[in-house]
């Protein structure tokens, strides 16, 4: 069959060709020369030379399959030690031949994966190491494992819990809840949202649907319904995406290690309610070397109670991960006040609520408060007060709730730190504590009333 059946010649409007015999000198052969000549000087090339000349693919492979030796397009052209058993050549786009069979066995395989499988999908080097200095950007931090990618993974609950952290109890001591519930409810004396301002605030949330979490988190500050530090200067220190030091998580050493936490946003007490001298209140020389991480876990300040994470589902951010990260962060700090708590001298104890941390997900309309606690050397993580943002009072609700926790930071967290490093440093002598010689003799000069010597 010819192959104008195949490629019939289209009817177009003619365009003038290329002329090879009116032209003597070989140089002037080359294409630019050619078209040089085809443009400025169309005298040259007699009308007669005129023929139709197809513009399609077909038309031109056609063409020079009549004058040039090429390989048929079923039979296309390659290298013999390249792709020897592909069917479809890699370098060229011609069909290949349908009726041309072709055994599976012999198609290219997918190469083999390097992972072995022993190792770990998730490799931890953490460490103090992690902790930057405060002038290091995000892009001067090492290159380690990403700590996003740690959380989700769907067997890191499992990691949480041979780490004994369980996230959503079964059971949960009332005092917990009444505690926790006290605090996010108490009564407010300053000035409460306007009726105006908390109806603007629930149009723009319900803007947030398609933003990413640094869009949500400049709108909920803007907003103020998380609090800034113009109001509690000196007493609280605001921080966000700082890693904490590993070093203060209850980490079991035969148990799959935890990520490093590192939220968008905490809250944690100042530098300036502690003192560095010897013998004045909230000292913290009288602790031990050791203490440090857990004394200052992040840069920002010492000992945080207070965490928020953000999620967008418009980039897959789900609160299942951020209920993962405020699990470990919440541990962090109940762990932080707990080795506090056992170099309390008093005999008498500590119950479970002196230790418990707070934390926020957030997810555009949506925010959950959590508190974290310690029972029996067993770290919780449940759910506290649910806030759907869609009228103006779940706003002001929300709004009073999470500035008494940021309260509850230097009302109620910070004298009861102050207490125990008070006790630590004077530790109170007990009736069945006996006392040695050199404790009885310094108690008799420290209380006994010097006589004044007769002149």
């Amino acid at each position: 069959m010819p192959p104008e059946i195949h490629c019939p010649r289209p009817q177009r409007p003619p365009i003038r060709s290329f002329i090879f015999d009116d032209i003597e000198d070989k140089d002037l052969r080359h294409t630019q020369y050619r078209r040089t000549l085809l443009y400025l000087f169309p005298e040259l090339f007699p009308a007669s030379k005129l023929k139709a000349r197809s513009r399609s693919d077909g038309y031109l492979l056609q063409t020079m399959l009549r004058n040039q030796k090429f390989f048929p397009p079923t039979l296309p052209r390659r290298s013999a030690h390249v792709h020897d058993h592909d069917p479809l050549p890699r370098h060229h786009s011609a069909p290949v031949d349908a009726c041309r069979t072709t055994d599976p066995a012999m198609l290219a395989a997918t190469p083999p994966s390097s992972y072995s499988g022993n190792e770990s999908p998730f490799p931890y080097q953490g460490g103090i190491s992690d902790l930057v200095s405060a002038s290091s950007s995000y892009s001067d931090l090492p290159k380690k494992p990403s700590t996003c990618s740690r959380v989700r993974s769907p067997r890191y609950r499992q990691d949480l819990l041979h780490n004994k952290i369980v996230v959503r109890p079964a059971q949960i001591p009332p005092s917990i809840l009444e505690y926790g519930r006290r605090i996010i409810s108490r009564a407010r004396n300053s000035p409460t949202m306007p009726d105006s301002q908390a109806q603007a605030a629930v149009t723009a949330i319900r803007m947030l649907d398609d933003a990413d979490e640094s869009t949500i988190y400049a709108e909920y500050m803007s907003m103020q319904l998380l609090p800034g530090l113009f109001l509690y200067s000196g007493k609280i220190r605001k921080a966000g995406n700082i890693p904490f030091d590993p070093e203060a998580l209850p980490q079991i050493p035969s148990a799959p290690p935890l990520a490093t936490p590192r939220p968008d946003l905490h809250y944690c007490l100042d530098r300036s309610n502690f003192s560095f001298e010897e013998g004045s209140q909230g000292c913290l020389l009288s602790l031990p070397p050791d203490f440090h991480p857990f004394v200052q876990p992040s840069r920002a300040g010492y000992w945080p109670y207070f965490t928020v994470e953000f999620k967008s589902e418009a980039c897959r951010g789900t609160s299942w991960v951020a209920e993962n990260q405020n699990a470990t962060t919440g541990a962090l700090c109940v762990n932080a006040m707990e080795k506090l708590l056992s170099l309390d001298m008093v005999p008498t104890g500590h119950t479970e609520i002196e230790s418990v941390s707070f934390s926020c997900n957030i997810n555009a309309m949506v925010a959950v408060i959590w508190i974290h606690y310690c029972q029996n050397q067993q770290f919780y993580s449940t759910e506290l007060e649910y806030f759907h943002l869609s009228s103006s009072r779940a706003v002001v609700d929300f709004r009073n709730s999470v500035r008494n926790i940021v309260e509850f930071g230097f009302k109620d967290r910070l004298p009861q730190i102050l207490a125990l490093l008070d006790s630590i440093s004077r530790p109170v002598l007990t009736p069945s504590a006996p006392k040695s010689r050199h404790t009885r003799k310094r108690d008799e000069e420290t209380f006994t009333p010097k006589k004044k010597a007769r002149r």
